[in-house]
């Protein structure tokens, strides 16, 4: 548990807790796996504030409070993620810059289910009061437990939080419920990084269209060489990068 893996880039030191393999590969592929994330998150101002909704482990919490000095709210609600999130947050002495808020977000403030398809730290492919997956299809669920979710504008609203200049959703599936709930957040956002599976017609579809009603335009559509392909190997997921003009 006390392992670490420390990675170095442009002068900074970013620490990572690596007490499983999953771990350590999520450490060590930081500046390769999502090359337009970092990209995204260097463009912004020193200081600004990103709110990472479903932040996992922390990886791009971290490297935006020590790259950028960004303030940032970093929602992650699996219970297996959580201490390792707040471990690098400590880890990386970025206390003072990231509010950890282990509470999944959604369309409405509710209880419902946290459905996990995966026990193991670092893991991915969860959903919140839904059953299906980042694909639009059954979730495969091997653990489950009851919570509070929240919108995005009564976050916001009940904590007197401060309306982020940049939000980063990469939640499996909901990314559409979290934006529908967000009007008000999203309002004041200069710029959104967003996860979508173009095969999933629908979620591509809504969350196209609750953007372009909130002004924003597609500037970018990336992928990497890590992210999901379907059955033709072609590639189906990609972040898409949307700012205002």
């Amino acid at each position: 548990m006390q392992e670490t893996e420390v990675m170095h880039r442009d002068g900074l030191t970013f620490r990572f807790s690596v007490a499983n393999p999953l771990l350590g590969l999520r450490a060590r592929t930081l500046f390769t796996k999502e090359p337009e994330t970092l990209e995204w998150i260097d463009r912004m101002q020193q200081g600004a504030v990103l709110w990472d909704v479903g932040a996992n482990v922390g990886t791009y919490t971290v490297y935006a409070a020590v790259a950028r000095k960004a303030k940032v709210v970093a929602f992650e609600p699996s219970v297996f993620n959580l201490e390792f999130l707040a471990r690098n947050i400590n880890i990386n002495n970025i206390v003072d810059r990231v509010t950890l808020f282990p509470i999944p977000l959604s369309n409405c403030t509710k209880i419902n289910e946290m459905r996990l398809s995966s026990c193991e730290w670092g893991g991915a492919l969860s959903t919140f009061g839904e059953t299906y997956d980042g694909n639009g299809d059954p979730i495969f669920q091997s653990f489950g437990y009851r919570m509070p979710g929240l919108k995005m504008d009564d976050a916001k609203r009940l904590f007197s939080l401060t309306k982020p200049d940049f939000i980063k959703i990469d939640v499996d599936g909901i990314e559409a419920l979290i934006l529908a709930g967000g009007g008000g957040i999203l309002a004041g956002a200069r710029s959104v990084l967003i996860e979508i599976n173009d095969d999933f017609e629908s979620q591509s579809e809504n969350c196209e269209l609750i953007l372009k009603r909130q002004g924003f335009t597609l500037k970018e559509k990336r992928r990497s060489d890590f992210e999901s392909r379907d059955n033709d190997n072609r590639f189906i997921t990609f972040n898409q990068i949307w700012t205002r003009d």
